[in-house]
Protein backbone atom coordinates (compact mmCIF):
# COMPACT_ATOMS: atom_id res chain seq x y z
CA UNK A 1 0.00 0.00 0.00
CA UNK A 2 1.26 3.47 -0.94
CA UNK A 3 -0.64 5.32 1.80
CA UNK A 4 0.35 5.75 5.44
CA UNK A 5 -3.06 7.08 6.59
CA UNK A 6 -6.58 6.47 5.29
CA UNK A 7 -9.47 8.66 6.50
CA UNK A 8 -13.00 7.47 5.73
CA UNK A 9 -16.34 9.19 6.49
CA UNK A 10 -14.77 10.98 9.44
CA UNK A 11 -16.76 13.25 11.73
CA UNK A 12 -14.68 14.71 14.57
CA UNK A 13 -16.03 15.48 18.04
CA UNK A 14 -16.68 19.13 17.16
CA UNK A 15 -19.25 17.91 14.63
CA UNK A 16 -17.31 18.75 11.45
CA UNK A 17 -17.37 16.07 8.75
CA UNK A 18 -14.35 15.73 6.46
CA UNK A 19 -14.23 14.10 3.03
CA UNK A 20 -12.35 10.85 2.49
CA UNK A 21 -8.64 11.31 1.88
CA UNK A 22 -5.36 9.42 2.15
CA UNK A 23 -1.85 10.52 3.15
CA UNK A 24 1.06 9.16 1.11
CA UNK A 25 3.69 6.94 2.69
CA UNK A 26 6.61 9.04 1.44
CA UNK A 27 7.62 12.68 1.47
CA UNK A 28 6.20 15.88 2.96
CA UNK A 29 2.42 16.39 2.80
CA UNK A 30 0.68 19.70 3.44
CA UNK A 31 -2.96 19.65 4.56
CA UNK A 32 -4.38 23.09 3.82
CA UNK A 33 -7.40 24.15 5.89
CA UNK A 34 -9.31 27.25 6.84
CA UNK A 35 -9.20 28.98 10.18
CA UNK A 36 -11.81 27.76 12.67
CA UNK A 37 -12.36 24.59 10.63
CA UNK A 38 -11.55 22.13 13.44
CA UNK A 39 -8.16 21.49 11.85
CA UNK A 40 -6.48 20.87 15.22
CA UNK A 41 -9.33 18.53 16.18
CA UNK A 42 -8.74 16.67 12.93
CA UNK A 43 -5.00 16.41 13.54
CA UNK A 44 -5.53 15.19 17.11
CA UNK A 45 -8.03 12.61 15.84
CA UNK A 46 -5.57 11.32 13.25
CA UNK A 47 -2.81 10.86 15.82
CA UNK A 48 -5.14 9.20 18.33
CA UNK A 49 -5.34 12.00 20.90
CA UNK A 50 -9.11 12.26 20.33
CA UNK A 51 -11.75 9.70 19.40
CA UNK A 52 -13.78 10.34 16.24
CA UNK A 53 -17.51 10.91 16.54
CA UNK A 54 -17.97 8.57 13.58
CA UNK A 55 -15.97 7.19 10.67
CA UNK A 56 -12.50 5.75 10.91
CA UNK A 57 -8.81 6.57 10.63
CA UNK A 58 -6.36 3.79 9.76
CA UNK A 59 -2.58 3.94 10.08
CA UNK A 60 -0.89 1.52 7.67
CA UNK A 61 2.44 0.36 9.09
CA UNK A 62 4.79 -2.14 7.49
CA UNK A 63 3.33 -4.99 9.51
CA UNK A 64 -0.18 -3.99 10.66
CA UNK A 65 -3.12 -1.70 10.02
CA UNK A 66 -3.72 0.29 13.21
CA UNK A 67 -7.29 1.54 13.52
CA UNK A 68 -7.81 2.23 17.23
CA UNK A 69 -6.95 5.62 18.70
CA UNK A 70 -4.73 4.02 21.32
CA UNK A 71 -2.66 2.22 18.70
CA UNK A 72 -2.15 5.40 16.66
CA UNK A 73 -1.31 7.35 19.82
CA UNK A 74 1.83 5.30 20.35
CA UNK A 75 2.79 5.09 16.66
CA UNK A 76 2.72 8.74 15.55
CA UNK A 77 5.02 11.57 16.64
CA UNK A 78 2.99 14.74 17.17
CA UNK A 79 3.96 18.41 17.59
CA UNK A 80 2.42 21.84 17.22
CA UNK A 81 -0.52 21.97 19.67
CA UNK A 82 0.30 24.50 22.44
CA UNK A 83 -1.95 22.74 24.96
CA UNK A 84 0.28 19.68 24.61
CA UNK A 85 3.82 20.84 23.87
CA UNK A 86 4.08 24.52 24.75
CA UNK A 87 7.48 25.54 26.17
CA UNK A 88 8.18 27.77 29.14
CA UNK A 89 10.11 30.73 27.75
CA UNK A 90 12.46 31.29 30.72
CA UNK A 91 13.57 27.67 31.13
CA UNK A 92 17.02 26.66 29.84
CA UNK A 93 16.91 24.53 26.69
CA UNK A 94 18.98 21.84 28.40
CA UNK A 95 16.37 21.48 31.15
CA UNK A 96 13.60 21.04 28.56
CA UNK A 97 15.53 18.33 26.74
CA UNK A 98 16.52 16.48 29.94
CA UNK A 99 12.93 16.57 31.20
CA UNK A 100 11.63 15.02 27.99
CA UNK A 101 14.31 12.33 28.16
CA UNK A 102 13.43 11.61 31.80
CA UNK A 103 9.77 11.04 30.94
CA UNK A 104 10.59 8.38 28.37
CA UNK A 105 13.54 6.57 29.91
CA UNK A 106 12.89 3.40 31.93
CA UNK A 107 12.33 4.16 35.61
CA UNK A 108 15.58 2.51 36.65
CA UNK A 109 17.77 4.66 34.36
CA UNK A 110 19.15 8.03 35.40
CA UNK A 111 18.84 10.93 32.97
CA UNK A 112 22.28 11.97 31.72
CA UNK A 113 23.32 15.41 32.97
CA UNK A 114 24.78 16.27 29.58
CA UNK A 115 22.46 16.34 26.59
CA UNK A 116 25.41 15.16 24.51
CA UNK A 117 24.84 11.77 26.15
CA UNK A 118 21.09 11.63 25.45
CA UNK A 119 21.03 9.56 22.28
CA UNK A 120 17.35 10.24 21.48
CA UNK A 121 18.00 13.99 21.50
CA UNK A 122 21.23 13.79 19.49
CA UNK A 123 19.51 11.70 16.81
CA UNK A 124 16.37 13.88 16.66
CA UNK A 125 18.35 17.14 16.51
CA UNK A 126 20.51 15.84 13.68
CA UNK A 127 17.71 14.50 11.49
CA UNK A 128 15.46 17.56 12.01
CA UNK A 129 18.23 20.12 11.59
CA UNK A 130 17.95 21.74 15.01
CA UNK A 131 21.08 23.91 15.08
CA UNK A 132 20.36 27.20 16.91
CA UNK A 133 24.00 28.30 16.50
CA UNK A 134 24.12 27.95 12.75
CA UNK A 135 25.82 24.90 11.32
CA UNK A 136 27.38 23.85 14.63
CA UNK A 137 25.69 21.28 16.84
CA UNK A 138 24.48 22.84 20.11
CA UNK A 139 26.72 21.74 22.97
CA UNK A 140 25.61 20.92 26.49
CA UNK A 141 27.20 24.10 27.87
CA UNK A 142 25.44 26.25 25.30
CA UNK A 143 22.09 24.60 26.05
CA UNK A 144 22.70 25.13 29.78
CA UNK A 145 22.67 28.92 29.47
CA UNK A 146 20.39 29.30 26.44
CA UNK A 147 16.77 30.06 27.37
CA UNK A 148 13.84 28.93 25.24
CA UNK A 149 12.97 32.59 24.77
CA UNK A 150 16.41 33.19 23.21
CA UNK A 151 15.57 30.92 20.28
CA UNK A 152 14.09 32.45 17.15
CA UNK A 153 10.50 31.34 16.33
CA UNK A 154 11.70 28.80 13.77
CA UNK A 155 14.17 27.10 16.13
CA UNK A 156 11.63 27.23 18.95
CA UNK A 157 9.14 25.35 16.78
CA UNK A 158 11.82 22.90 15.64
CA UNK A 159 12.62 22.19 19.28
CA UNK A 160 9.01 21.09 19.77
CA UNK A 161 9.42 18.75 16.80
CA UNK A 162 12.66 17.38 18.31
CA UNK A 163 10.85 16.68 21.60
CA UNK A 164 8.04 14.90 19.71
CA UNK A 165 10.53 12.62 17.97
CA UNK A 166 12.27 11.93 21.28
CA UNK A 167 8.91 10.84 22.69
CA UNK A 168 8.24 8.50 19.74
CA UNK A 169 11.65 7.29 18.48
CA UNK A 170 10.04 4.39 16.60
CA UNK A 171 7.16 6.40 15.13
CA UNK A 172 5.67 5.46 11.78
CA UNK A 173 5.15 9.11 10.85
CA UNK A 174 5.38 12.69 12.11
CA UNK A 175 2.40 15.05 12.17
CA UNK A 176 2.92 18.79 12.79
CA UNK A 177 -0.12 20.93 13.51
CA UNK A 178 -0.59 24.66 12.83
CA UNK A 179 2.68 25.66 11.22
CA UNK A 180 1.20 29.17 11.01
CA UNK A 181 2.23 29.75 14.63
CA UNK A 182 5.44 30.89 12.94
CA UNK A 183 4.24 34.22 11.54
CA UNK A 184 7.14 34.94 9.21
CA UNK A 185 6.61 33.31 5.81
CA UNK A 186 10.37 33.17 5.34
CA UNK A 187 10.86 31.24 8.59
CA UNK A 188 7.84 29.09 7.78
CA UNK A 189 9.40 28.09 4.45
CA UNK A 190 12.65 27.34 6.29
CA UNK A 191 10.73 24.99 8.57
CA UNK A 192 9.12 23.28 5.60
CA UNK A 193 12.53 22.74 4.00
CA UNK A 194 13.91 21.16 7.19
CA UNK A 195 10.84 18.94 7.46
CA UNK A 196 11.22 18.04 3.78
CA UNK A 197 14.73 16.73 4.53
CA UNK A 198 13.39 14.74 7.48
CA UNK A 199 10.63 13.26 5.30
CA UNK A 200 13.31 11.17 3.58
CA UNK A 201 13.44 9.18 6.85
CA UNK A 202 9.73 9.00 7.67
CA UNK A 203 6.54 10.54 6.19
CA UNK A 204 5.76 14.03 7.51
CA UNK A 205 2.33 15.70 7.49
CA UNK A 206 1.92 19.43 8.17
CA UNK A 207 -1.29 21.40 8.79
CA UNK A 208 -1.43 25.02 7.62
CA UNK A 209 -3.89 27.67 6.48
CA UNK A 210 -1.37 29.08 4.00
CA UNK A 211 -0.58 27.59 0.59
CA UNK A 212 2.76 26.10 -0.37
CA UNK A 213 3.81 29.12 -2.42
CA UNK A 214 7.38 27.84 -2.89
CA UNK A 215 6.30 24.33 -3.93
CA UNK A 216 8.35 22.74 -1.16
CA UNK A 217 5.90 19.96 -0.26
CA UNK A 218 5.58 16.75 -2.25
CA UNK A 219 1.80 16.56 -1.82
CA UNK A 220 -0.89 19.13 -0.99
CA UNK A 221 -4.35 18.11 0.23
CA UNK A 222 -6.75 21.05 0.14
CA UNK A 223 -9.58 20.88 2.69
CA UNK A 224 -10.12 24.65 2.77
CA UNK A 225 -13.15 24.44 0.46
CA UNK A 226 -15.29 22.92 3.23
CA UNK A 227 -18.08 25.14 4.60
CA UNK A 228 -20.60 24.90 7.44
CA UNK A 229 -23.29 23.96 4.93
CA UNK A 230 -21.26 20.83 4.22
CA UNK A 231 -21.48 19.87 7.88
CA UNK A 232 -25.03 19.28 9.11
CA UNK A 233 -23.63 17.71 12.29
CA UNK A 234 -21.87 20.98 13.10
CA UNK A 235 -25.09 22.91 12.46
CA UNK A 236 -26.90 20.51 14.77
CA UNK A 237 -24.35 21.23 17.49
CA UNK A 238 -24.94 24.96 17.08
CA UNK A 239 -28.69 24.42 17.26
CA UNK A 240 -28.21 22.53 20.52
CA UNK A 241 -26.19 25.44 21.90
CA UNK A 242 -28.96 27.88 20.93
CA UNK A 243 -31.55 25.65 22.58
CA UNK A 244 -29.47 25.53 25.76
CA UNK A 245 -29.20 29.32 25.86
CA UNK A 246 -32.94 29.74 25.30
CA UNK A 247 -33.71 27.25 28.07
CA UNK A 248 -31.29 29.05 30.41
CA UNK A 249 -33.02 32.37 29.74
CA UNK A 250 -36.41 30.72 30.31
CA UNK A 251 -35.25 29.33 33.65
CA UNK A 252 -34.15 32.79 34.74
CA UNK A 253 -37.57 34.22 33.86
CA UNK A 254 -39.33 31.41 35.76
CA UNK A 255 -37.21 32.10 38.85
CA UNK A 256 -38.90 35.52 39.20
CA UNK A 257 -42.10 33.64 40.18
CA UNK A 258 -44.56 36.15 38.85
CA UNK A 259 -42.72 39.23 40.05
CA UNK A 260 -41.87 41.96 37.59
CA UNK A 261 -38.18 42.54 36.94
CA UNK A 262 -38.15 45.93 38.80
CA UNK A 263 -39.73 44.26 41.82
CA UNK A 264 -37.09 41.55 41.85
CA UNK A 265 -34.33 44.13 41.56
CA UNK A 266 -35.83 46.17 44.42
CA UNK A 267 -35.87 43.07 46.62
CA UNK A 268 -32.23 42.34 45.78
CA UNK A 269 -31.24 45.92 46.56
CA UNK A 270 -33.07 45.81 49.92
CA UNK A 271 -31.35 42.54 50.78
CA UNK A 272 -27.91 43.94 49.92
CA UNK A 273 -28.61 47.16 51.86
CA UNK A 274 -29.73 45.22 54.94
CA UNK A 275 -26.60 43.07 54.84
CA UNK A 276 -24.44 46.19 54.47
CA UNK A 277 -26.14 47.87 57.47
CA UNK A 278 -25.66 44.74 59.56
CA UNK A 279 -21.95 44.54 58.69
CA UNK A 280 -21.50 48.24 59.42
CA UNK A 281 -23.13 47.93 62.82
CA UNK A 282 -21.01 44.92 63.65
CA UNK A 283 -17.87 46.82 62.68
CA UNK A 284 -18.83 49.78 64.88
CA UNK A 285 -19.14 47.54 67.93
Amino acid sequence: MNNIITVEELTVISGVTFPNFSLPREGLTLIKTQREQSATTLSMTIVGRMHPQSGRVVLHTDSHDLESSRQRFFAIAFAGVPEIDTLERLVPVRSVIREQAAWHLPWYKLTPRSIDNISSYVHAAQVVGFHPFGGDFMSNEQAKTLKVNDLNPSDRFLLRVVLAIMARPDAAMLLVDDLDQVRSLELRDHLLRELKKFSAIMPVVVFSCNPDSENICDTVIDLSHLSYSDNPARLSTEDNTARYRNQHAKNKRISLRGRTKPQAMDENIRTISAAHDHNTEGGAQ
